[in-house]
């Protein structure tokens, strides 16, 4: 009986308990990773998301920009504010938000908006609000008529995020036009 007891004290390896809890600690862990590597992939995919927006909306911020420093004359604005169509020296061109397709467009000389080209896509709104300064100067709102008197043109775009939850990315710019007078 002594020896049998030596040979299972001597007897070398791991009990099914030991085997157990060392098989749920290495389960425990590979969630725990999987969790993080998760996690990061999503942030990464929404910073990716993000990026691109925030790119598309510069992109076209930045054309707006141009074409409202370059214009000579505001030939219209709609009531919404979402449309301006203006004169350049190249010709008469617009832009303005075609609710048709959700794109902000641009064209040239007597193009319908649909035929527009497209500066940029999935767009909520586009608002223009055109100023000037009274005798005090302070800002007021200015009326299609002398455009000297344009002082500037406050442009908001807000984009259509793809996650719902985030809703929408706004983006906000003013230009001060040069060759209006």
């Amino acid at each position: 009986m002594k020896d049998d007891h030596m040979k299972r004290m001597n007897q070398k390896g791991f009990t099914i308990i030991e085997i157990i809890v060392s098989l749920v600690l290495v389960g425990v862990m590979a969630v725990t990773a999987g969790i993080g590597i998760v996690t990061f992939v999503k942030g990464q995919t929404f910073a990716l998301v993000n990026a691109a927006l925030t790119q598309k909306a510069e992109l076209a911020i930045s054309r707006i920009t141009w074409e409202f420093m370059e214009f000579t004359d505001v030939l219209s604005v709609n009531e919404e504010g979402n449309y301006l169509s203006y004169h350049m020296i190249e010709g008469d061109s617009a832009i303005g938000l075609d609710t048709t397709d959700n794109q902000l467009k641009i064209t040239e000389g007597v193009m319908e908006l649909t035929d527009g080209f497209p500066l940029v896509d999935n767009v909520e709104s586009f608002t223009l609000s055109l100023w000037t300064l009274d005798e005090s100067g302070n800002r007021i709102d200015w009326n299609v008529g002398d455009s000297a008197m344009l002082y500037g043109i406050d442009v908001e775009l807000k984009l259509i995020h793809p996650d719902e939850d985030v809703g929408t990315l706004k983006f906000e710019t003013s230009v001060n036009p040069r060759n209006n007078g």
